[in-house]
């Protein structure tokens, strides 16, 4: 994954690229969730997602401390390969999880487009 010998650059342009999708991807995750709310119920809407958000946080943590957990128990690995396997778990769980996206229907966040864009 990365070792002292790798150039600065070649550490800082992939966490810059992640940090822009990262942006793009909670701006429109936060949107599309309140989008289909009414008026009234935007605020408790929003609280809702705020206590998701910090639960999500909270099991990504317990989750990777499992995981690490896990590979801790084979002797023939380093500390260092133990956290690359942990790292490289944890991403191929991310990806997963990004399917729920292909549960959205076309039609979910449509009241976000002016009538005229709707066609």
């Amino acid at each position: 994954l990365q070792s002292p010998e790798m150039p600065l650059w070649m550490l800082l342009l992939p966490l810059f690229v992640l940090g822009m999708a990262m942006s793009t991807q909670f701006t429109a995750m936060n949107t599309i969730t309140l989008a289909d709310l009414t008026d009234d119920n935007a605020s408790s809407g929003n609280s809702l997602l705020a206590v998701t958000q910090q639960l999500s946080i909270s099991l990504g943590v317990a989750i990777s401390a499992a995981v690490l957990r896990f590979y801790e128990g084979f002797d023939n690995a380093s500390t260092v390969q133990q956290f690359h396997y942990t790292f490289i778990t944890m991403g191929v769980i991310t990806i997963i999880s990004a399917l729920m996206f292909m549960l959205l229907r076309a039609k979910d966040g449509r009241n976000l487009i002016s009538e005229r864009h709707k066609r």
